[in-house]
């Protein structure tokens, strides 16, 4: 379905995981498509429905950014659990992989509901996770336009 042009330098590709089975179908088929060097793959972990580990068919291999969430729902929809741990871990992989990691909001956590805060320059900011006050606000190189 792609058109006879592509790739384009301005189109980055993403997917949504909310857990190992989603992330290990959907990342490796977004891996097999063609994207510009200018563009970037990456995945949206929101909501994460339980821990994922980024490795087989997940693995970061081609992909330059991680944006994750626990989900935040309403009185209608209360939002299922997650653990905070699985964003600390998370954000351990993609160091180790050297892929940026964002944390949007933790949705409801063990730690209780807490959404994020948006601040000017970045848009979200991550509520903490960890008792050290670890924040996980990382972007891609060059998300920024000058």
């Amino acid at each position: 379905m792609l058109p006879p042009y592509w790739p384009l330098h301005n189109v980055w590709l993403g997917v949504s995981v909310e857990n190992q089975e989603w992330a290990n179908k959907r990342m490796s088929i977004l891996r097999e498509i063609p994207i510009h060097e200018k563009a970037i793959r990456w995945v949206c972990a929101e909501p994460i429905l339980a821990p994922v580990r980024f490795e087989g068919p997940s693995s970061l291999d081609g992909y330059s950014w991680i944006f994750a969430g626990g989900e935040s729902g309403n009185r209608k929809h209360p939002p299922r659990p997650n653990n905070p741990q699985w964003f600390v871990d998370m954000a351990a992989q993609c160091k180790a992989a050297g892929v940026p990691f964002l944390l949007a909001q933790l949705g409801n956590s063990s730690l209780g509901t807490a959404k994020c805060r948006c601040h000017s320059a970045y848009g979200c900011r991550a509520v903490p996770p960890g008792a050290n006050g670890q924040t996980f606000e990382e972007f891609p190189p060059g998300w920024l336009l000058p």
